[in-house]
């Protein structure tokens, strides 16, 4: 999945959560699949979670972040969009 992201490849990042891939788990180094695609800019994969059913509020130890904040402070209107 993290490859799918870094190459802001929507379709493999849809044939990947068809097939099981849970995006609402963290990678071994507590990142969810969301914040990569948001962190990195990768609007296209981001928007292909966010519309599979991603939760829009993320739990991250001893404090949650807001999936459309962290859109908004990245700049992607898209995505912004797509969650209003």
């Amino acid at each position: 999945m993290a490859m799918a992201i870094l190459c802001d490849d929507p379709h493999s990042v849809k044939l990947l959560i068809d097939h099981g891939y849970p995006i609402t788990r963290t990678y071994p180094w507590n990142e969810y699949p969301i914040e990569q695609a948001i962190r990195i800019h990768s609007e296209g994969s981001a928007m292909m979670i966010t519309h599979l059913g991603c939760e829009l509020k993320i739990k991250m130890g001893n404090r949650s972040s807001n999936v459309l904040t962290m859109a908004a402070n990245e700049g992607l209107i898209n995505l912004m969009f797509l969650i209003i």
